[in-house]
């Protein structure tokens, strides 16, 4: 057997390796757009040899975060704010998280986790109109999406008719608005389809009654008359407003009714 002296344990010398820490069971939960995603999981060390730190690139362009661990904890869960499925043009997409673990002897390991962000439709949260004493109306609107960075297209149908209008709403820009001039009286349903750039959509409606409409002016060939084509609202013995044509001489007043 073999038998050391007290001098001669003083003599002994016992190394120990210092192990890294071990990165185990990355998940992350699936996330629309513009909400968190958490992302989990366990540092095991087995020396505890001085601090130790995440570092953590969450693949969506965003700096990378550095998230030190209390001593002693193995159990981790770290939140993240997805703005946007990039890229544009689908309804979600998936992101690769990388997380390093270090410690203070620069002991590491690596992991991944894959997040799937799906596209949040649009929605028109406020509308509404204003006539003006010409007749003509003037939209507003307000847009919705959880998707601080998509781009957003408005068409408004102003249920007449007439060509649409069309809007471009950059990222960050909510409210819009629009003013159309109707070409007669009538009560009308404003259709209005709000879009994103990866294929969300939702439409809204707003009910309009004109009552009176703007006056029309045209100037005749080479007499120096114009004409004004005008609808009259109703008057107390008129159950409708009437379309007349007025002729009106350049310093006369009044004008002339045809």
């Amino acid at each position: 057997d073999l038998q050391l002296g007290v001098d001669d344990a003083s003599a002994l010398e016992i190394g120990v390796r210092d192990l890294p820490p071990e990165l185990t069971d990355l998940s992350v939960s699936d996330v629309v757009e513009g909400w968190t995603a958490t992302l989990t999981g366990r540092v095991v060390d087995e020396f505890r040899s001085g601090d130790v730190s995440l570092i953590i690139d969450w693949g969506d362009g965003s700096p990378v975060q550095t998230q030190a661990l209390l001593p002693g904890a193995e159990l981790f869960s770290i939140d993240h704010r997805y703005l946007d499925d990039a890229p544009a043009g689908t309804s979600s997409d998936m992101s690769l998280i990388q997380v390093t673990v270090v410690d203070a002897r620069n002991g590491q390991d690596q992991g991944t986790a894959i997040v799937t962000i799906t596209n949040a439709a649009p929605q028109l949260a406020a509308n509404f109109v204003e006539v003006n004493p010409d007749g003509s109306v003037d939209l507003y609107g307000l847009n919705s999406d959880p998707g601080l960075l998509d781009d957003h297209r408005v068409v408004i149908d102003w249920g007449d008719g007439s060509a649409d209008t069309a809007l471009s709403l950059l990222p960050g820009l909510d409210w819009f608005s629009s003013t159309h001039a109707y070409a007669a009286t009538g009560d009308y349903e404003i259709v209005i389809a709000v879009s994103d750039d990866d294929g969300g959509s939702s439409l809204s409606t707003v009910d309009v009654s004109v009552t009176d409409i703007a006056v029309q002016v045209t100037q005749a060939a080479s007499s120096g008359t114009l004409l004004v084509n005008a609808w009259l609202a109703p008057a107390p013995k008129l159950a409708t407003s009437q379309p007349a044509l007025f002729q009106y001489q350049h310093g006369s007043v009044p004008a002339t009714p045809l």
